[in-house]
């Protein structure tokens, strides 16, 4: 296969807006890659990109496939780089003049001409990107016959890079420091893996074009970086607002992914949540490691510096304030980033109720006790409560002892002998129960002459009677025959007539 139809088979992936312009000048044609913005953390690709591109054997060079590493637009604009921050370096070592930092810095950035570079740093940032994912599927490519499991365990570009940098023509990958690299879990299976499979010996010739790609691949990650950092020592007077949200530091890696203020601007804050994030396959093992959703914003120092529980909140608050800050500053409205400190203001005071502590439970006092005696509820359920609780007169005479007198004793379980007190000697007087004189009835006066009269015309009732008394007896001429029981009562004639005689004498009756 040809280099022309190696690249139009890597170009086929491409969209409609996406293809390069027949119009373009050399270098840009060179540097267009078959993807846009499909970098990840720390300028890595993402990996959904990668995989959908075709696999091409090539036996040429890398520089055949990547040619951007020698484009002049790649060389001049370094070179420019490298200058703007010499003279950056002369003049904070120069005496300091009247004017404020940041409108010397101003006056700095609009004297230079540097507006036009830091336009130009953003999209090679962009390029950058788009061929480390070439390099990244050359590598592939290439050290796919010697390791072919290594592309399923580490899904990461520049991981697999650096991993394959570290093994190639490596007989022992034991003695490879992997963790330096990959996760502990994901170094682990991959030794594992190259001590178990049979890999092929790779020739000398393709030993030096891998070595060739990943040097190229470690070229392109330090120039970067350079960007980068060239991009946040001018993000003061491109983004102010945006700066004063989320820090220099991690504006400019949004802004180097996202391809400056006006991308940023087009994306919503739900996938500026995850920008920047690294995505592992599962491998069986644990994915405490990994950090799927973790990017850009997760990893700033806005919000490394929460506890773990609050990190989440925070970075949506800020995802949310970084594209509204984006705005601001495409618009010019507020220059001097008063919006973004505003903002960042909010943030911080919804942060701090929420590290607040839960407010302790407030002890309620006791409520002052009634001096007043509570009423008590009594009537004749009451009464019979107390009734039936209540010691008895037999128990009571039983617990008291007469002066001088033996006292009655009585088995009361086998060998028990229990005293019996003056229950023992007045029993009969005991089990009589006392009326209770609260609820006698008493009867009215009117009624009272009537009781009197029928207390006289029966003088005894049924109550006095004996229950033993019968009106059959047994006799020696009739044998049973009736006979009026109160005619024992009834006097005699003899004495009935002594009554009589002797009523109205003083002398007293024998």
């Amino acid at each position: 296969m040809s280099l022309e139809e190696a690249l139009l088979a890597d170009l086929e992936g491409l969209s409609d807006y996406d293809e390069p312009s027949p119009g373009g000048s050399d270098d840009e044609r060179e540097a267009e890659a078959p993807t846009h913005n499909a970098m990840d953390a720390d300028g890595s690709p993402d990996e959904t990109t990668h995989e959908q591109q075709p696999r091409t054997r090539l036996s040429g060079s890398v520089h055949a496939v990547a040619k951007l590493t020698r484009s002049g637009n790649y060389k001049r604009v370094l070179d420019e780089i490298r200058a703007a921050l010499t003279r950056s370096a002369a003049l904070e070592a120069a005496p300091s003049t009247s004017l404020d930092p940041r409108q010397a810095m101003a006056h700095r950035f609009s004297a230079d001409g540097e507006e036009e570079l830091v336009a130009s740093a953003n999209n090679l940032v962009t390029d950058i990107d788009d061929e480390t994912v070439l390099v990244y599927q050359y590598i592939r490519d290439q050290y796919h016959p010697i390791f072919p499991d290594l592309e399923t365990l580490v899904t990461h570009p520049l991981d697999y890079i650096k991993t394959v940098q570290a093994i190639v023509g490596v007989e022992d990958i034991t003695t490879v420091n992997l963790k330096a690299i990959l996760p502990s879990s994901v170094a682990m299976v991959v030794t594992v893996t190259a001590t178990t499979i049979k890999r092929v010996r790779p020739s000398e010739a393709e030993l030096a074009r891998i070595r060739e790609a990943c040097d190229m691949a470690a070229e392109l990650q330090a120039s970067r970086s350079l960007i980068t950092g060239y991009i946040e020592s001018r993000l003061n007077i491109i983004a102010p607002n945006l700066s004063a949200v989320i820090g220099t530091a991690t504006a400019a890696q949004i802004l180097s992914v996202t391809g400056g203020l006006a991308g940023l601007c087009r994306m919503p804050a739900c996938n500026l949540l995850v920008l920047g994030s690294k995505q592992h396959r599962q491998t069986g093992l644990s994915r405490l490691p990994s950090q799927n959703r973790q990017g850009f914003i997760y990893n700033s120092p806005s919000v490394m510096t929460l506890p773990p529980d609050l990190r989440t909140k925070a970075v949506r608050m800020f995802s949310a304030k970084c594209v509204l800050a984006a705005r601001v500053d495409l618009t010019n409205r507020t220059k001097d980033g008063a919006m973004g400190r505003s903002m960042r203001d909010e943030i911080d005071g919804k942060l701090k109720v929420l590290r607040e502590p839960p407010q302790s439970k407030k002890v309620k006092a006791l409520p002052a006790p009634r001096e007043a005696p509570r009423k008590r509820r009594g009537g004749r359920r009451a009464r019979k409560a107390k009734e039936s609780k209540a010691m008895t007169e037999l128990r009571k005479q039983q617990n008291r002892l007469a002066f001088g007198e033996a006292e009655e004793e009585a088995d009361y379980i086998g060998e028990e002998i229990v005293g019996l007190g003056m229950a023992g000697s007045n029993s009969r007087n005991a089990r009589v129960i006392a009326a209770d004189e609260r609820v006698k009835v008493n009867l009215p006066k009117k009624y009272r002459h009537i009781s009197g009269i029928a207390t006289a015309a029966h003088p005894s009732s049924g109550l006095a009677t004996s229950g033993l008394t019968t009106s059959l007896a047994f006799t020696q001429n009739q044998g049973l025959e009736l006979q009026n029981p109160d005619a024992a009562k009834a006097p005699s004639a003899a004495q009935t007539l002594a009554d009589k005689y002797f009523s109205s004498s003083r002398i007293p009756r024998s």
